[in-house]
């Protein structure tokens, strides 16, 4: 049994935050924060299945190489994210043709969810550029 699952509701949220970086934490707060654990809650529901198998993707081969991805692909890491090494960024980033990459020092994993919305003004942009051929 993890400690996040023999922890008392309440505490359930302070344990998390402790495992993230700084720039993490500053952003668990509010309905934010209420927000991320209602999709951990729910995420988790059917057990580990859908988290063990994310991991298992990792180490296991795609349907396809990256490196033939031929539309404008945008890649978006914290530097200070726990959750998924930055050196997967700097993979996919390094082998997706023509990638933007954002490797961001001073983000995390929630911190860019926080702030999604920069995310999706780049992906807005990528969409017309694709539209429009420049």
């Amino acid at each position: 049994m993890t400690a996040a699952a023999s922890a008392p509701d309440g505490d359930v949220v302070e344990l998390l935050r402790a495992m993230l970086p700084p720039v993490d934490q500053a952003v668990m707060t509010g309905d934010f924060a209420e927000y991320v654990m209602g999709a951990a809650e729910h995420s988790l529901r059917q057990g580990i299945v859908g988290w063990r198998d994310d991991d298992l993707a990792v180490d296991r081969p795609w349907s396809f190489a990256v490196e033939q991805i031929a539309v404008p692909a945008r890649i978006w890491h914290g530097r200070e994210d726990r959750t998924v090494p930055v050196a997967h960024g700097e993979w996919l980033a390094a082998r997706i043709p023509g990638a933007r990459a954002h490797l961001l020092e001073h983000e995390g994993h929630l911190s860019l969810v926080a702030r999604l919305d920069r995310v999706l003004d780049d992906l807005l942009d990528a969409a017309e550029v694709d539209e429009n051929g420049t």
